[in-house]
C-alpha cells in the first residue's frame, strides 16, 4: 500500500555553508535541482527537480542539438557535453544551443535513452 505525500517536483534540502542563491543548480544524490530562493547556511530551501531550465553552458563553443544528454559541474552547476569525474546527469537538451549560446535549455532529470 501506498500514500502519497506529495507532487514530487521538490524536494526540501537544507543549506550548506555559504547557504544558496535563487536559481543556483545543485545535485541531490542523482538528482540535479534548482533553487528557489536565496537562503543562509542551515535554512530549509525548495529545490525544483522537474521542468526545463536554461543552465548556463561551461563554454559558449559547446553545442547541444535537442535530446542530447547534458551534465553539469558538481560545483559550479555549469552545463557540460560530456559525463567525467565531478559531474552529474542533468536531463536532456531540450532545444538547440548553438555556439555563441551562453546557455542550454535542460528538462530537468529526464531519463536518457541510453540509459534504458
Amino acid at each position: 500500500m501506498a500514500t502519497k505525500k506529495q507532487r514530487g517536483d521538490f524536494i526540501n534540502v537544507v543549506a550548506p555553508t555559504g547557504g544558496y542563491t535563487v536559481g543556483d543548480v545543485i545535485v541531490i544524490g542523482t538528482m540535479v535541482g534548482v533553487v528557489q530562493e536565496t537562503v543562509d547556511a542551515g535554512e530549509l530551501v525548495g529545490v525544483e527537480v522537474t521542468g526545463v531550465y536554461e543552465i548556463t553552458k561551461q563554454a559558449t563553443t559547446d553545442t547541444y542539438s535537442q535530446g542530447d544528454e547534458v551534465y553539469v559541474d558538481d560545483s559550479s552547476g555549469e552545463a557540460y557535453t560530456a559525463d567525467a569525474t565531478g559531474r552529474s546527469y542533468a536531463g536532456l537538451a531540450w532545444e538547440d544551443s548553438a555556439n555563441g549560446d551562453t546557455g542550454v535549455e535542460v528538462g530537468l532529470n529526464v531519463q536518457s535513452p541510453s540509459a534504458t
